[in-house]
């Protein structure tokens, strides 16, 4: 856990909360199972979700971690039970996907060019090698022009090797 807080989703292609959340989830679960899942994991996977190159979602989870710093500092409150530690994991993975996926659908995730992991889902753009519409060549609805699929192909193969 104190390896994500330190790193966060930086570490993941495309910073992906999908396969953050899947591999947090899995270490959470078998730490519970063992006995050893440490109190201060909901902190530990905030502080990571805010480790991130799209500003919304960092600010989000800034705001999140200066509450859960509060939360935890409350001297009246007593010690989280292994189980409620492994309840708010769940309950803020969920949340940092919910928040992934609306930001993806109205194309906010966008990680910056020349980031060392590569692009996030929701930034790459369909481009049809016929007419170069938003859509794939199976769903173009213009007459098909070989040449022209051939021609944008060689050019889609030349850019991704630069």
């Amino acid at each position: 856990m104190e390896f994500f807080a330190a790193k966060g989703l930086q570490r993941i292609r495309g910073e992906s909360v999908i396969v953050a959340k899947k591999e947090l989830v899995a270490v959470c679960k078998r730490l519970y199972a063992a006995g050893d899942l440490p109190e201060d994991t909901p902190l530990d996977i905030i502080k990571g979700l805010q480790k991130c190159s799209v500003k919304p979602f960092c600010d989000y989870f800034a705001h999140q971690l200066q509450d859960a710093t509060k939360a935890s500092l409350n001297l009246t409150s007593t010690s989280a039970s292994k189980n409620d530690v492994m309840s708010e994991v769940n309950e803020i993975l969920s949340e940092a996907v919910d928040l992934y996926h609306s930001l993806c659908t109205t194309k906010q995730w966008n990680i910056p060019k020349g980031h060392k992991l590569g692009a996030a889902v929701g930034s790459v753009t369909l481009s049809c090698l016929n007419c170069g519409g938003e859509h794939g060549l199976k769903d173009c609805p213009k007459p098909r022009n070989e040449d022209q699929i051939a021609k944008n192909m060689r050019e889609f193969f030349e850019n991704k090797r630069e």
